[in-house]
């Protein structure tokens, strides 16, 4: 974690209008039922570490198509 970085701070800079904060276990979840055309994590901890399965996720998701 980077201190003084939240979350919130990070995606109050983000200026679109599909943006949220999602835990990391809903994460794959929300992946899977909505199947972004275009997948941007932002994070000030661990988030890197998401990065192997997130692909996955998206590859199995798009198999389903």
């Amino acid at each position: 974690a980077i201190p003084g970085i939240t979350s919130k701070m990070l995606l109050e800079k983000v200026q679109l209008n599909q943006k949220s904060i999602v835990n990391k276990e809903s994460l794959a979840v929300l992946i899977s039922s909505t199947i972004p055309e275009i997948l941007l994590t932002i994070g000030a901890g661990d988030i890197a570490h998401l990065v192997p399965d997130l692909k996955q996720t998206v590859i199995n998701s798009l198999g389903h198509l």
